[in-house]
């Protein structure tokens, strides 16, 4: 299970078109969830943690 919390991980914020910056990391990996923020606040990240708790019906 991977997050991909805050907004430099989600869309590289600031720091998009750096030389060092080959993209978001759901480009590399597969992102189970989003936090956004920067940073994320502690309810977001809760939130998010909750939601993964939650069955899924398949």
């Amino acid at each position: 299970m991977d997050i991909s919390q805050g907004d430099c991980a989600i869309n590289c914020s600031l720091f998009k078109g750096s030389y060092a910056v080959t993209g978001p990391v759901d480009r590399h990996i597969l992102v189970d969830i989003q936090v956004p923020g920067c940073p994320p606040s502690p309810a977001e990240i809760l939130e998010a943690l909750s939601e993964l708790r939650k069955p899924t019906v398949l």
